[in-house]
C-alpha cells in the first residue's frame, strides 16, 4: 500500500511570470512554523504557517487586487489526489494550485 506524504503548491510568480513548485511534507507540517516560499528568481511567492496538526495558512500576495489573501489549507484540501485551484476571490484570478 502506498501512502502519499507530500503535497505540492504550484504558485505563479509576479516578477518572472513562471510557475514554481513547492513541496510540503505531511511529517514536517507541524514543524514548519512560518516559512517563506520563494521562486527561483528570488521573489517571495507566499508564506506558509502551520496552525495545528491538520491545517496551515497560506498568505499569498495578489498582483491584481494588491492585497494579501490568507487561505486555510486543511488536511482534506492539502492531501487529496486531485489538484485544486487557489483564487483571488475579488478578481476571480488564479494564484496557483495545490494538490
Amino acid at each position: 500500500m502506498f501512502i502519499n506524504t507530500v503535497s505540492t503548491l504550484a504558485l505563479y510568480c509576479s516578477r518572472c511570470c513562471k510557475i514554481h513548485m513547492h513541496t510540503i511534507s505531511r511529517f514536517n507540517l507541524r514543524n514548519i512554523g512560518s516559512r517563506k516560499l520563494l521562486c527561483s528568481c528570488g521573489q517571495i511567492q507566499a508564506t506558509i504557517t502551520s496552525s495545528g496538526d491538520r491545517q496551515c495558512l497560506l498568505d499569498i500576495p495578489c498582483v491584481l487586487c494588491q492585497k494579501n489573501h490568507v487561505i486555510c489549507l486543511d488536511s482534506k484540501r492539502l492531501w487529496r489526489a486531485e489538484m485544486d485551484k487557489i483564487y483571488c476571490v475579488q478578481e476571480n484570478f488564479e494564484l496557483g494550485f495545490v494538490g
